[in-house]
């Protein structure tokens, strides 16, 4: 019995990155792509109407219909194939040349495509709708780096905050690096093979999961995000890496978050591991309790686990103060933190050498190419948890 999951929002559409020519055929129309793919592999099929159908006993091609000059792009596919997030699938990647060139011909009415794999409904848990109206962190990040996984309201914002803080580039450039460095540090150097990347925001901008895996492939990671166009797009395209899961959490519910990633166990609380908070804090608000938070991400972790906090600092240097005001303005609140409010929710571990600092001045691949640490007002850290 085939069900059916809508496309409600034909702004998915515009998130890939299909040519200009192609974004402006369907922008304004009803048309989605539907399971199958054009026989010489340079797109995908199409079926006209508002619904996405699939199945779920398996993944079939549902009456395909050949477009044969669509360029729709990999991506694409991915973000409205997530939509069946109400089903509980998820959707995995077989190129339609794939196709042709194993199978000798294009996919008929019917074939499966083995492109999906059942997930536990539990571990999608609630779909939020995405909101194109307003300015996302994540998406202005991934504008920052140079990402097309963004709306024009996320791009208005970014070039406001840019403005006031041309720094804010290489700012995220080297938050960036720093995760990179860390994920680097904890498969090697301190054999974890467990992570969980709270507020991650899109993979493809952290990329925590191709870090631990080029060290250690056997590292199971787990993002966790409360932002839909994070989750859409992660699900769908982690769906094919079994090491790796995306699930919907919020860090100010940091009870509920833990309790999660062990009743679904995808981390085993026996071993040790790495939660890594890079880029959440700013979310954070005094009534919010960051502290208490942060006691209870920490509480259930075996010892000999780790903790990396990475987060903007205002600590009177450089653009930070205006920043953290247009970004309030542009982005709804933000809360910077003094760099003594950052080290005491350290309080307690052992710090990994060389301690709390600049983003870009921690194990640097090269100290010749630091950035600034004056221009660069985000500090942090990684610690050991010693005591339980």
């Amino acid at each position: 019995m085939a069900e059916t999951a809508v496309v409600a929002r034909k702004d998915l559409l515009r998130m890939g990155r299909s040519s200009p020519r192609i974004r402006a055929k369907f922008a304004n129309s009803h048309e989605v792509p539907r399971m199958g793919s054009h026989p010489a592999g340079r797109g995908f099929r199409f079926a006209t109407g508002s619904e996405y159908i699939l199945r779920e006993d398996s993944s079939r091609v549902l009456h395909p219909v050949e477009v044969s000059d669509a360029e729709w792009l990999q991506n694409d596919w991915l973000m409205i194939a997530a939509t069946g997030i109400e089903l509980g699938l998820t959707c995995g990647v077989h190129s339609a040349r794939r196709w042709f060139e194993e199978r000798g011909g294009p996919p008929m009415e019917n074939d499966s495509m083995h492109w999906m794999k059942r997930q536990p409904k539990a571990e999608w848990g609630k779909f939020p709708e995405i909101d194109t109206t307003h300015p996302s962190v994540i998406r202005v990040y991934d504008f920052l780096l140079g990402g097309k996984d963004n709306f024009a309201v996320d791009r208005e914002a970014g070039r406001k905050l840019r403005q006031v803080s041309p720094e804010l580039v290489d700012i995220a450039q080297a938050g960036r690096g720093f995760v990179r460095r860390v994920v680097r540090f904890l498969t090697r150097e301190a054999g974890i093979r467990q992570i969980v990347d709270v507020g991650s925001g899109l993979p493809s901008a952290r990329k925590v999961h191709e870090a631990a895996h080029a060290e250690a492939p056997d590292t199971r990671v787990v993002y966790l995000d409360n932002d839909p166009v994070a989750l859409v797009h992660g699900r769908a395209l982690l769906a094919d890496n079994h090491n790796t899961s995306f699930i919907y959490a919020n860090l100010l519910q940091p009870r509920e978050m833990m309790a999660a990633l062990r009743d679904q166990k995808l981390i085993d609380f026996d071993e040790p591991l790495a939660v890594l908070v890079a880029g959440a804090l700013h979310r954070v608000m005094p009534e919010h309790d960051a502290p208490g938070i942060i006691r209870e991400v920490l509480a259930p972790l075996p010892v000999g686990s780790y903790l990396c906090l990475a987060t903007l600092i205002n600590d009177g240097t450089g653009n930070a103060a205006k920043a953290e005001v247009v970004g309030g303005e542009t982005l709804g609140r933000l809360k910077f933190r003094t760099s003594e409010e950052v080290l005491a929710l350290l309080d307690g571990l052992e710090l990994v050498p060389p301690g709390f600092g600049c983003v870009s001045a921690w194990r640097p691949d090269d100290p010749e190419q630091v950035f600034d640490p004056d221009m660069i007002w985000c500090k942090g850290a990684v610690g050991r948890k010693v005591h339980t």
